[in-house]
Formats: C-alpha cells, sequence, structure tokens
C-alpha cells in the first residue's frame, strides 16, 4: 500500500511539472517549427487569426510617408486623410508572421534582421503564469525585450495568441 502511495505521488507531482513546464516547451517548439520553417506544426502551434488582430493592434498606425494635403490645394485627399483610419498595412503585419519572422522574434530581434540559427542567442523570461495564460521575454544581447502571449487550449496544449515586437529607438531632433 505504501509504494503505491508513494507511486501516486510521484505521478501527481510529474504532471504538476508538465502542467507548470507547457508554456515554456511549446514556445522552443514554436521557436524549433519556425527555425525549420514549417508550416504545419506552426499552424498548431499558433492562433493566426488572434495573433493578426494583435499584432495591427500592437504595430499601430503606419508613419505618414507624405505630409498631410491642405484643405486647399487638396480637399478630397484632406478630407479622405480626415475620416480614415491609419493602420498598419498588411504587408507590415504578416512580416511578423511567416517562419522566418517568428524565428526573429523568437530570437529577440524584429523580423526584418536576417537571422541564421548560429546566430540566435537572447536570454529568456517568464513573465507572468496563470492557468490559462502565460508570457515569456526574449531579449537579445542590447535590445528590448519580445513578449510571447500563450493561452491554454487544453489540459497541457498551448497556443501563441499574441506578440508584444522590440519596441524601435524613437528618432527625433
Amino acid at each position: 500500500m505504501g509504494q503505491l502511495v508513494r507511486l501516486v505521488v510521484a505521478a501527481v507531482f510529474i504532471a504538476a511539472l508538465a502542467f507548470l513546464a507547457a508554456p515554456g516547451m511549446t514556445f522552443r517548439a514554436v521557436k524549433a517549427a519556425a527555425r525549420d520553417q514549417d508550416t504545419q506544426a506552426l499552424l498548431e502551434l499558433v492562433d493566426y487569426t488572434a495573433l493578426r488582430l494583435a499584432l495591427h493592434e500592437t504595430l499601430g498606425p503606419e508613419p505618414a510617408p507624405a505630409p498631410t494635403p491642405s484643405i486647399l490645394q487638396d480637399p478630397i485627399g484632406a478630407m479622405r486623410r480626415a475620416i480614415e483610419p491609419s493602420r498598419p498595412t498588411a504587408a507590415r503585419v504578416e512580416m511578423y508572421l511567416t517562419a522566418p519572422g517568428l524565428y526573429a522574434l523568437t530570437c529577440g530581434r524584429a523580423p526584418v534582421s536576417a537571422i541564421g540559427p548560429e546566430s540566435c542567442k537572447s536570454t529568456l523570461g517568464l513573465r507572468y503564469w496563470d492557468p490559462n495564460r502565460a508570457r515569456i521575454s526574449v531579449r537579445a544581447e542590447g535590445g528590448a525585450p519580445v513578449i510571447f502571449t500563450f493561452q491554454r487550449k487544453s489540459a497541457f496544449g498551448w497556443r501563441l495568441v499574441h506578440i508584444a515586437p522590440p519596441k524601435r529607438p524613437k528618432t527625433g531632433i
């Protein structure tokens, strides 16, 4: 009887440890799938709909390429700019959702930088954990952190639902 109790306690301990480690293991799986460009694995690990919506909100409007037209010079263009909300272009959001873009983010870098598997050196940290949501931060050497948010989908299954990309340094005079 005593051995059965020890076996049950060990099984509960192992299950609890796996339950707590699941978001970190999912992060490692996303990183490996992105590095290897395994789109099928990424489809299982990433909630692209939620991630696309979150990136649209996070990235914010794109900087205007030209000054706003004057109401006297171009009344229709000025009214259109005033009425239409400025949104990030689809291409700007989509570069974060490609396999190379996700891999760059898992290395703590912006997706525009070319990263080979050998140059991915970053520190990983747990920012928040609760039974249904976990946030993991990744910071490249000398860079701003990238925050990944995972949401529980099953007992041990997690999916990536949000990315807070690294903040770009403000340039101004």
